[in-house]
């Protein structure tokens, strides 16, 4: 046992070794500083939950390693408050994977805090819900203080703490396990389940084939934050993303959706709504069901703007969209600007973009040519569309799409098309549009004529 009322710092260069039926326990400020530790160990199951290593509150353990290089072997790791210093990249649980079946690694109500300043740590076994009265209900607490990486792989797919995951500092997450089941067994109904307390990037699925995080695990992200969520392999949200809003909220949370190979889908469910501040699209995001509302109080362009998409800057790659629509609303709230360049393709089909508020304007290509698409009873209101700012940006209306629009606009006199292919084009006004003098002039509102030579 090693706390305050003992030996305060223990420091050793060698692996420590231990064998049946003992306990290392660490506690009230007690630290524990030694390279390899390997795994207490006894061959009777009836023991197991007895022997082994107990890291309660105020503890501290610097190491590298749990180590175990035997089979048939019972034993616990039990996190109950205490911190784990990681001191050199790589796995935290080392040895045959094999031996580590009967070693359990429970996360007690204290829960269970690492702290990671040294590279990419990898977390390959799964963390049991604690088993006794009140030690039920502990989380996972991933900090740093910057540049570093987390990744989950492996077995730890079937992790079942409770008490939610929680990311500290600015860190890259990996999902390589590429399962929802890495942030511990899912809540009985919706609530928030992952924080991000810094600047993120999360890597959200590797290998393996398609998931989605269950729509009961809700993602909070702190104020001021920039997180960004990507793929190798496309997986889904399902649970609402929140960022604070109102009172005490200082600066924009900008949450940017990367590609990596593959796409990211926010599938919120019906009824549901996802509260972002400003939203980058940086090549792949899908919106399928519920409601992501947008509310910066950006203005600006560029990556100002509260919604920003952009393709791969040299041709149109993805058909899909680099932005896909297939459900739910997106909402864009204000007297704002929403952009995309890039040769960013837009792709509105069976879902609805809304942007309705006073003077809201989406610029269809600024700078670089974009193109955007509604079809498939998809929807796309918006208070006015600047048609092109690039040459060969395209507006197309096909077959069951509705275009909602106040009037199009051009600035200067650049190259665009808008193809009228099947679909609907409604025109939209409200006190505004009509006090501006523009709603008789529905093609071309305000623009100079000349502007519209080469539409």
């Amino acid at each position: 046992i090693l706390s305050k009322r003992s030996v305060p710092v223990l420091v050793f260069l060698h692996a420590m070794y231990a064998t049946s039926n003992c306990r290392l326990i660490v506690q009230d400020e007690g630290v524990l500083k030694w390279p390899t530790i390997r795994v207490c160990q006894t061959y009777k199951s009836e023991l197991a939950d007895d022997i082994g290593i107990f890291l309660n509150a105020g503890g501290q353990m610097h190491v590298d390693k749990f180590y175990l290089a035997e089979s048939g072997c019972y034993a616990v790791i039990r996190y109950n408050g205490g911190t784990v210093f990681k001191t050199s990249e790589g796995d935290l649980y080392t040895g045959t994977a094999s031996h580590w079946d009967n070693v359990k690694s429970y996360v007690d109500a204290g829960g269970f805090h690492l702290v990671n300043d040294v590279g990419t740590v990898t977390i390959d076994k799964p963390l049991i819900t604690g088993t006794g009265d009140g030690e039920q209900d502990g989380g996972v607490h991933f900090k740093t203080s910057g540049g570093t990486t987390i990744r989950l792989d492996g077995s730890c797919r079937n992790s079942t703490f409770k008490g939610g995951t929680w990311f500290e500092g600015n860190m890259t997450f990996q999902n390589f396990a590429g399962s929802d089941g890495v942030f511990g067994a899912v809540p009985s109904s919706p609530t928030d389940n992952i924080f991000f307390k810094g600047d993120i990037t999360m890597f959200g699925g590797n290998g393996g084939d398609y998931y989605l995080m269950h729509r009961n695990r809700n993602i909070a992200i702190d104020d001021g934050a920039t997180i960004t969520i990507g793929a190798n392999r496309s997986f889904g949200i399902g649970g609402e993303i929140n960022v604070p809003d109102g009172a005490g909220c200082s600066t924009n949370t900008i949450v940017k959706f990367g590609s990596w190979g593959g796409r990211v889908v926010l599938d919120t469910g019906d009824g549901r709504t996802n509260r972002l501040d400003r939203v980058q699209v940086l090549k792949s995001l899908e919106i399928a069901s519920g409601t992501t509302l947008v509310r910066s109080p950006g203005s600006g362009t560029g990556t100002d703007t509260p919604l920003y998409i952009e393709g791969n800057n040299s041709a149109y790659a993805d058909s899909a969209g680099n932005l896909k629509v297939s459900g739910g609303t997106l909402k864009i709230e204000g007297s704002r600007y929403a952009q995309a360049s890039k040769y960013a393709q837009v792709l509105v089909s069976g879902g609805k973009v809304s942007m309705l508020d006073d003077y809201a304007e989406y610029l269809n290509g600024l700078s670089t040519c974009a193109k955007l698409t509604i079809e498939n009873d998809g929807v796309f209101e918006c208070y006015r569309i600047r048609v092109s700012q690039s040459s060969q940006s395209e507006i197309n209306v096909n077959t069951g799409g509705v275009l909602r629009v106040g009037y199009f606009i051009m600035y200067g006199a650049d190259t665009g098309t808008i193809n009228l292919n099947g679909g609907t084009i409604k025109a939209y006004s409200n006190s505004a549009i009509e006090k501006a003098g523009i709603a008789s002039s529905f093609l071309g509102g305000n623009s100079s004529s000349a502007n519209w030579a080469n539409i």
